[in-house]
């Protein structure tokens, strides 16, 4: 990656690195465990009072997209299965983490989470709920940017204001890296899967020829479109064109945007109430 020595040079920087709490790496080891169960796992969650409200708020927060509301840790975990649990968990984390270390992201993301489930859903990509969780991360970068990077961060926000740029196209001006980059670092530190980390390094930097390019174009479009339903504050007030090659890696071209995003906001209105806000 071309842009390797930038992220090592920032990435030195950051003195402690953004950790999952202890309850949620404590699951993910019994999840990873070869003999554990379900019932075992719901429990584990469920002895957690707080992490099992942020959890069921999460699922029904038009997340995943669930029609009938979901009323137990036990019932959440047999729906989704370990897989998307584990990233689950880590979305829930990453929430409260988003919210309050750059506000407005948090409703954007959890906007491009929805919309890239439909996409998912609407174009027969492989496990929706993986790339719904992936649409919540897309942008944990500005996280670590906000809170880890402080001199950077205010650099990156003065070329945003002064100069009308995409917070992306700031970040590469000022630093020589977007927040894909360090996004897909720290989730990478995680031990998310690839399949959701790949897709949120390329989320702006589209190539077809990358691994996941199909997932990677979802998420890609799921974060304009959110952009255009003007939900919560992404850092910067543009509205970036889709990357041709992306639609055509879905399947879809610019006659089919607007019927989208019709179909999105219909099932977007849990998310305008506010309810949704972390």
């Amino acid at each position: 990656m071309k842009d390797e020595p930038h992220l090592q040079k920032l990435v030195s920087k950051i003195v402690r690195l953004p950790a999952l709490p202890d309850n949620v790496l404590a699951i993910q080891r019994l999840i990873r465990a070869p003999d554990t169960t379900a019932e075992t796992v719901g429990q584990a969650i469920a002895r957690d009072q707080a992490l099992s409200a942020q959890v069921l708020k999460l699922v029904n927060s038009g997340f995943y997209g669930f029609t009938t509301p979901v009323a137990s840790i036990a019932h959440a975990v047999v729906l989704l299965g370990f897989g998307a649990l584990k990233t689950l968990l880590v979305s829930t984390a990453a929430a409260s983490l988003i919210g309050s270390a750059f506000p407005g992201l948090y409703p954007h993301s959890l906007t491009c989470a929805r919309i890239a489930f439909i996409l998912a859903r609407r174009q027969g990509l492989d496990e929706p709920d993986e790339l719904s969780a992936a649409g919540l991360l897309h942008d944990i970068g500005k996280m670590v940017l906000a809170t880890h990077l402080p001199e950077e961060y205010e650099a990156v926000k003065k070329a945003v204001h002064e100069r009308n740029l995409l917070f992306m196209d700031a970040e590469t001006a000022t630093m020589g890296v977007t927040h894909a980059d360090l996004g897909a670092w720290l989730l990478a530190q995680w031990r998310l899967p690839a399949q959701t980390v790949e897709p949120i390094r390329r989320h702006h930097a589209f190539d077809p020829d990358a691994p996941f390019a199909e997932r990677a174009a979802a998420l890609h479009l799921a974060d304009i479109l959110a952009r255009a339903e003007g939900v919560g504050d992404p850092g910067d007030s543009r509205i970036p064109r889709p990357d041709p090659r992306a639609l055509a890696a879905l399947g879809i071209g610019l006659p089919d945007i607007r019927p989208l995003m019709d179909e999105a906001f219909d099932q977007l209105t849990d998310l305008y109430s506010g309810d949704a806000a972390a």
